[in-house]
């Protein structure tokens, strides 16, 4: 038995239901929620990269960040 959750509303419900509608407009909410974070990244970023990453940094920042990479990755699942 599924859970009930969006999308199992929107499948197994009649359409236009009150749990399809539901589904629906959680659905709906969170599609719109999505584009209106996209569509601010994107003017966000103009001119500069994505998300404002910045691309010149000193050789400490990178030596950190190339030893932080697999140290988080090896001890992601001890916390």
């Amino acid at each position: 038995m599924l859970l009930d959750d969006t999308f199992s509303r929107i499948m197994f419900h009649e359409v236009f239901s009150e749990p399809w509608l539901a589904g629906f407009f959680a659905f709906a909410t969170q599609m719109i929620f999505a584009a209106l974070i996209l569509n601010s990244q994107i003017k966000e970023s103009y001119m500069s990269t994505p998300f404002s990453i910045p691309f010149k940094v000193d050789a400490q920042v990178r030596v950190g960040q190339f030893l932080a990479i697999p140290l988080c990755t090896f001890l992601g699942n001890e916390f």
